[in-house]
């Protein structure tokens, strides 16, 4: 009977271990998961201009009209464009396929006209007209459109037409005029919202009117502000960290210490430096934690690196870290396209193969004077042949923005 009461006892005290041992990991589990969570916002740091302006929600999108044949096999080849001009300035004329035949621009004003209008764009137009009230709107519009001419509006947006008819009379009678004519030759409309690249895209380097790299730029230029805002910061906790490694330390930042953006999730590169040498490199592709427990991270892992460094002085050591945009796929038809596409000292890339991946930060075409060698020199990094090319290789861009501790 004695016998049966300690086995009795035993197991109750077997089933509550194990209990208790499940409890014990179920609170461990929840722990690391709500310290990896309140460590980090829910926001990006490549957002920072984008969605940190607080204006930005109220801005007015920009809104652009498209006018073609219905029913025809060139449907994409537009014979009426009104096109805000701060769009048609960010290079959006491209992105409508409109030809460069007989075009004839209608401007609101002559400025618009010796601002846009420069020696090296006439290829795009034939004539150039200022609206003013004298102007037989209807009559130019039936005698170009009748014809094989097309029409591109400037300095207009169908806003002014649905929503601003009485702040801008003068538009909105135009595009009244335009809509009807339009209707009466059987054209299809089209209404579309384009991003604001926020930037004169012709005249900056290594962007062209690509949709493909908008989102990208936009990134690029949050990442820019984030960089001047809080880069000091960003270096100060690299540093931190590279004292503790040398220590066989971590460091953890602690938010009392840091503003609250730099706990925004991002994706960094940092390489140290020890005489103008690479001494070590380490990053994350992906945006999975705290911008600045990435860089601290990243930063020790870099140090580990070389055995060298642990005979080092942190001193001695230099810190410059690069923050990634998110990544934009390349379509390509062949390997040919993917050379022609990819931009030698502005993007970054990414090429991926089933399990096979590599990445080349925008620093390393210093390296190769060719995007060939460029490309295949990230294939052998993949483990893919140089000499290999298949359809199942997916490739992206990216950028970065550059902090250096010398220039800090």
């Amino acid at each position: 009977m004695k016998q049966d009461i300690d086995s009795e006892n035993i197991e109750k005290h077997r089933r509550l271990l194990i209990i208790t041992v499940v409890l014990c990991v179920l609170l461990l589990c929840n722990y690391l998961y709500f310290s990896f969570k309140v460590s980090s916002n829910h926001a990006l740091a490549s957002h920072y201009t984008v969605f940190g302006d607080p204006m930005e929600k109220y801005r007015n999108p920009i809104v652009a009209g498209i006018f073609t044949h219905s029913g025809r096999k060139h449907i994409h080849t537009p014979k009426i464009v009104i096109l805000p001009e701060k769009a048609f300035l960010q290079g959006y004329l491209q992105d409508f396929s409109y030809p460069a035949d007989y075009v004839t621009f209608l401007l609101f004003d002559k400025r618009l006209a010796d601002e846009i209008f420069k020696e090296k764009q006439k290829k795009y137009y034939s004539e150039t007209i200022i609206y003013d009230h004298s102007l037989n709107l209807d009559e130019l519009l039936l005698n170009t459109l009748e014809q094989k001419g097309r029409i591109l509006i400037v300095g207009a947006d169908l806003q002014d037409y649905y929503f601003r008819p009485t702040i801008n009379p003068d538009k909105a009678k135009v595009l009244d005029e335009i809509i009807n004519a339009a209707k009466r030759l059987n054209l299809a409309a089209e209404v579309k919202t384009l991003a604001d690249k926020n930037v004169e895209l012709s005249k900056t380097k290594g962007f062209g009117a690509n949709k493909e790299n908008t989102e990208i730029y936009r990134e690029y230029q949050g990442l820019k502000e984030y960089a001047n805002h809080f880069g000091g910061a960003l270096i100060d906790a690299a540093r931190q960290s590279l004292n503790r490694a040398k220590e066989k330390k971590s460091y953890s930042p602690e938010r009392k210490n840091y503003d609250d953006h730099l706990f925004d999730k991002g994706a960094s590169f940092v390489t140290l430096y020890y005489n103008g040498g690479v001494l070590g490199s380490f990053g994350s592709i992906y945006p999975t934690k705290a911008m600045v427990f990435d860089v601290v991270v990243n930063t020790k892992e870099a140090f580990l690196q070389n055995q060298l460094s642990e005979k080092l002085s942190p001193d001695d050591i230099k810190i410059k870290i690069a923050l990634l945009t998110g990544f934009s796929k390349i379509n390509y038809k062949n390997e040919e396209e993917i050379l022609a596409k990819i931009r030698s000292g502005v993007d970054g890339i990414v090429i991926r193969d089933g399990d096979r991946q590599a990445l080349f930060l925008p620093e390393d075409w210093q390296k190769f004077n060719t995007p060939r060698k460029f490309l295949n020199a990230l294939k052998l990094k993949a483990g893919i042949s140089p000499n290999f090319w298949a359809d199942s290789i997916q490739v992206y861009r990216f950028q970065t923005v550059e902090i250096k501790e010398d220039e800090d």
